[in-house]
């Protein structure tokens, strides 16, 4: 988890990361990141003031993953939530991102509740963000996860045999999500 300090004024809310003196910027995933709209990814606005800087994401109309599952998490939008997760990761790749840059927790991923549309949060360091093992991210919000009883839960069981470790991929994980999602 990142330390994301949030900002709501009357017609926008942002995410904000303050830039410690010992982070080391990835210029290359900055640049990616600025001069190209890449989707399911939250935009980037670098910001000086003074002597600090921000790295500044315009959350607005969005919730929070944790707030979008609820307490008892339906098969649509977890499905929904992960295959936004595994496809933007995916995709970033196409934009030389590594997948360690994005903020990897249901607290820090954002969701248009209308649409569930997936928006990840890339912070562009040289650090590393998240371990990179998406595989155990997804098995640990299943895990901690209690799921709604009124709907039929063979889907639980299917999502966890897919993220076997030995055979997991992501490519093979997405197919199995459309699947499911019933997407051509």
């Amino acid at each position: 988890m990142i330390n994301l300090n949030i900002k709501n004024d009357e017609e926008k809310v942002t995410a904000e990361y303050l830039l410690k003196s010992s982070d080391r910027i990835d210029n290359l995933t900055l640049g990616m990141m600025v001069n190209n709209k890449i989707d399911g990814v939250i935009p980037i606005q670098p910001i000086q003031m003074e002597d600090d800087r921000f790295f500044r994401y315009d959350i607005t109309d969005k919730i929070t993953m944790k707030k979008y599952l609820g307490d008892f998490i339906k098969k649509e939008h977890i499905l929904k939530a992960f295959y936004g997760i595994a496809t933007t990761i995916k995709e970033s790749t196409e934009y030389m991102i590594n997948w360690t840059s994005f903020s990897l927790d249901t607290k820090e991923i954002y969701i248009d509740e209308a649409t569930g549309k997936v928006s990840l949060i890339c912070i562009p360091l040289l650090t590393v963000i998240n371990d990179g093992n998406t595989c155990n991210f997804f098995k640990n919000v299943l895990f901690s996860s209690q799921f709604d009883l009124d709907e039929n839960g063979d889907y639980v069981g299917k999502l966890i045999t897919f993220l076997n470790p030995k055979s997991y991929t992501i490519d093979k994980f997405i197919y199995e999500l459309e699947e499911m999602l019933e997407i051509d």
